[in-house]
């Protein structure tokens, strides 16, 4: 009887190490979980990974369909890598309808557009360098 209780308690002595062991590394995953938790909050924080809307992207400008038909024809050029020239008459909204695809495209951000400004005068190398 007595090696029979001797048993039971080396067991229970067993499994209570065994269940120590197991909360201690519960215990280390949770410090890691929230020092992991800490980390991603402060990197969600930021401004710049938040999702701005079209108003606040758009402001002022007036997206009518028809600048709206012509964002989506610019867009498909450009991604079949088509050359897309611009025509129109001083003032009628070219380069405004230009920056407002690219802040569309790039969540409100327009320091990824280079502008270029191509004209009668404009010889191809002075083109070429400015594209660089």
């Amino acid at each position: 009887m007595e090696k029979q209780n001797k048993e039971i308690k080396e067991n229970i002595n067993k499994e209570n190490e065994e269940i120590r062991k197991k909360n201690e590394e519960i215990k280390k995953r949770k410090e890691e979980h929230k020092e992991n938790k800490e980390e991603y909050k402060k990197l969600l924080d930021y401004e710049d990974y938040r999702k701005k809307s079209l108003e606040e992207i758009a402001g002022k400008y007036v997206l009518t369909a028809d600048n709206f038909i012509k964002m989506i024809l610019i867009l498909l050029r450009i991604r079949s890598n088509i050359p897309v020239i611009m025509m129109g008459e001083t003032g009628c909204g070219k380069t405004s309808l230009i920056r407002m695809l690219s802040r569309l495209l790039n969540e409100g951000s327009h320091k990824k557009m280079k502008v270029l400004n191509i004209h009668a005068g404009t010889s191809y190398n002075e083109s070429s360098s400015r594209a660089t």
